[in-house]
C-alpha cells in the first residue's frame, strides 16, 4: 500500500543558478518538464522530461536548474506492508524493501505521467482538505508503473541483493556480539558468498568481514572511554575471542593499543565536538558543539535557537566535508543509521578527526547520556542533570495529575494523513517522557501491541478505538503548511468525532519538529510542551461556559 505524503514544486527564474537541498524522510519522485541536474549519493543524475527519478528515505538530494528556467517537481509518499490480518484487524508498517534503488529512473514515462503529476501538485496545493484517496491512488499508480518496470529490466534479484545487505548491517549493528559468519548469513539470504561479498562492498564500502570489525571496535571505544572494564570483558560484549585479540586488532586498526587509547583520551578529554546528533546531550553536560546537524531528525527544533546563539555551525548532517574540516573538531559524533544509508561518509569523516558512532533508535535517553559523559570527563556534570530532570519530571507530573488522574489512560500518536495513525513505542517522538517521566498508563492494547513489542503501529484510522486512551497526544507534521489543516480535519471525520477523548475535549496536539529525537536536554525542553498542549485543551473546554 502506497500513501501520498506531499508535492512540491522548486522553481527557478531566469538566471538563477541555486541549488536547493532537500533531506527524505520518505520515499521521493522527482520530475520535470523541462531540464534539471539531481545529486544523490555523489553522483549525478540529468532529469528531463522523459523520465522520472527514484530517491530513497533518509537521503541527501540537491537540485539544481540545467537551463535557464526551471520547475522540478517532488512526489514525497511513504510505502507500507501488511503485518498482521485478524477478524477485524488491519496492522500496517513502513516497508520500502520492494521499491528499487537510489537513482533508479522510470522511463519512458507513459503519456499518463505527466497528467498524474500536475494532478497530484494540484490536489495537494488545493486549499481546505485535499482529496486524500485520490492523491493515494495516483502516487499509487506511478509505483506500480515503477515496480512493472524493475520486473522487466529484471532487476528484482539485484534490490534483493539490497535488501539481503542492509538488513544484514542493521543486525550486524543491534548483536555485533554474535557469532557472525558470512557463508551463513549468504546461505540464510539465498544468495552465494560472493554474490553476498560483492553486494556488501558496492553498498557499504566495506567488506562484510571489515564492516563487523568496524561496529565492533567502534562498540569497544564506547566501553573503554565510558567504563572501567577489563579488555577481556570489553571482548566478550563485543564479539572478540579475547583481550588479546581484541588487543591486536584494536592496533593494527586504530594505530594504538586499547590501554593506550583509554588513557590519551582520559588525559585530554574531547571538547570541539561536531555532532550529526547527540547536540541535545552535550548542550546538558555544558559543551557547546562546534558544529551540529539541525535537521529535526537529528536535533529537535526546540534546540536550534540556543545552539546557534552559542555559536554552534548549523551543518545539514554534516556534510559539508571542507568546511568540517577547517573546523578542526576533536572529536565526531554520528548515528548508526549513517552507516546504513551510507557507510563511505564514515571513511570521509575519519580522514578529519575520531568518530563515534551511537545507536539511534530505542535508546533509553539517561542511559547515552551517561555513556557521551564519560566519553567526555562530565560524569559529575551528568548526574548533576539526571537528578534536576528527575525532580522536574516529578513536579510536571503532579501538575499533570490534576488533568490525567491517574486512573485514565494516555498514549502518543502520530498523524499521517486523514486515514492512518502511527501508534509509537518506547525511544521514539518522545515517548519516553511521556511513559517513563511522567509515567502515564496506556490502554493495555498500546501496551500489548506496542509496548511490550516495542514496534510502531501504523494502523488504519477505522482500527484506532482500538488503540485510543482516555487522554491521546497527538503528533502532528509542522514542517509545511499543513498543521492546523491536518488538526482541523479530525473534527470533520467520524472515527474521531466518535471517539470519547474528542467528545471530551482530551487530545492534544503536539507539533512533530519538536519530538522527533529524544536527547537529554530536548526531553526536558519537551515536559512544558507537554503540559501545555493539555492545558490549552482544557482552556478550549472551559472557554465557552467563561463567556
Amino acid at each position: 500500500m502506497n500513501k501520498f505524503g506531499s508535492a512540491r514544486a522548486w522553481e527557478w527564474k531566469q538566471e538563477e543558478k541555486a541549488a536547493i537541498d532537500v533531506k527524505t524522510e520518505c520515499a521521493l519522485l522527482l520530475y520535470t518538464e523541462s531540464r534539471a541536474c539531481v545529486y544523490l549519493n555523489r553522483k549525478r543524475h540529468a532529469l528531463t522530461g522523459s523520465h522520472m527519478l527514484y530517491v530513497q528515505p533518509q537521503t541527501n538530494v540537491s537540485i539544481e536548474p540545467a537551463g535557464k528556467e526551471c520547475t522540478v517537481v517532488g512526489l514525497f509518499f511513504r510505502s507500507y506492508r501488511l503485518q498482521e490480518q485478524g477478524t477485524d484487524t488491519l496492522l500496517y508498517r513502513l516497508d520500502y524493501s520492494k521499491l528499487p534503488n537510489n537513482g533508479f529512473v522510470l522511463k519512458p514515462l507513459p503519456s499518463s505521467v505527466p497528467t498524474l503529476v500536475r494532478k497530484l501538485l494540484r490536489l495537494s496545493g488545493a486549499s481546505g482538505p485535499y482529496d486524500e484517496s485520490a492523491c493515494d491512488r495516483a502516487v499509487d499508480e506511478l509505483v506500480q508503473l515503477i515496480l512493472k518496470q524493475m520486473n522487466a529490466n529484471k532487476q528484482k534479484s539485484r534490490v534483493s541483493g539490497q535488501q539481503a545487505v542492509e538488513e544484514t548491517m542493521q543486525a550486524i549493528l543491534q548483536r555485533c556480539e554474535l557469532d557472525w559468519n558470512r557463508d551463513d548469513v549468504a546461505e540464510d539470504k539465498r544468495f552465494n558468498s560472493s554474490h553476498l561479498s560483492r553486494a556488501f562492498k558496492q553498498q557499504s564500502g566495506y567488506s562484510f568481514s571489515a564492516f563487523l570489525i568496524k561496529v565492533r571496535l567502534n562498540r569497544a571505544k564506547l566501553l573503554l572511554l565510558s567504563t572501567d572494564l577489563t579488555l577481556d570483558s570489553i571482548a566478550h560484549e563485543v564479539g572478540f575471542l579475547s583481550g588479546l585479540y581484541l588487543s591486536r586488532r584494536f592496533k593494527r586498526d586504530c594505530g594504538l593499543s586499547p590501554s593506550d587509547y583509554r588513557a590519551q583520551m582520559r588525559e585530554k578529554f574531547p571538547t570541539r565536538i561536531a555532532a550529526m546528533h547527540q547536540a541535545g546531550n552535550l548542550l546538558a553536560l555544558g559543551i557547546q558543539p562546534i558544529a551540529a546537524s539541525l535537521a529535526p531528525w537529528n536535533t529537535a527544533a526546540v534546540l536550534h535557537k540556543e545552539l546557534l546563539e552559542g555559536g554552534t555551525f548549523p551543518f545539514f548532517e554534516l556534510e559539508d566535508l571542507e568546511r568540517m574540516a577547517e573546523l578542526r573538531p576533536e572529536l565526531i559524533l554520528i548515528p548508526e543509521y549513517t552507516l546504513l544509508q551510507n557507510a563511505r561518509k564514515l571513511q570521509q569523516l575519519e580522514r578529519i578527526a575520531p568518530v563515534l558512532f551511537f545507536p539511534s533508535f530505542r535508546v533509553d535517553p539517561i542511559a547515552q547520556l551517561r555513556q557521551l559523559a564519560g566519553i567526555v570527563g562530565r560524569k559529575a556534570e551528568a548526574e548533576r542533570w539526571i537528578a534536576d530532570f528527575l525532580r522536574q519530571g516529578k513536579l510536571w507530573k503532579q501538575n499533570l495529575l490534576k488533568r490525567i488522574p491517574s486512573s485514565e489512560t494516555a498514549a502518543l500518536y502520530e498523524l499521517r494523513g486523514r486515514n492512518h495513525v502511527i501508534v509509537w513505542p518506547l525511544g521514539f517522538r518522545g515517548s519516553c517522557n511521556l511513559y517513563r517521566t511522567l509515567k502515564v498508563h496506556p490502554p493495555s492494547s498500546v501496551q500489548r501491541d506496542a509496548l511490550d513489542r516495542d514496534t510502531e503501529l501504523v494502523i488504519p484510522l477505522e482500527r484506532l478505538p482500538v488503540y485510543a486512551a482516555d487522554h491521546m497526544f497527538v503528533l502532528i507534521d509542522d514542517s509545511e503548511d499543513r498543521y492546523e489543516r491536518l488538526y482541523d480535519q479530525l473534527s470533520e471525520h467520524p472515527v474521531w468525532t466518535a471517539l470519547e477523548a474528542y467528545r471530551k475535549g482530551r487530545i492534544y496536539r503536539l507539533p512533530l519538529s519538536a519530538f522527533w529525537s529524544e536527547d537529554a536536554l530536548t526531553l526536558e525542553r519537551q515536559l512544558p510542551l507537554l503540559a501545555e498542549a493539555v492545558d490549552e485543551a482544557f482552556r478550549l473546554e472551559s472557554s465557552p461556559a467563561q463567556s
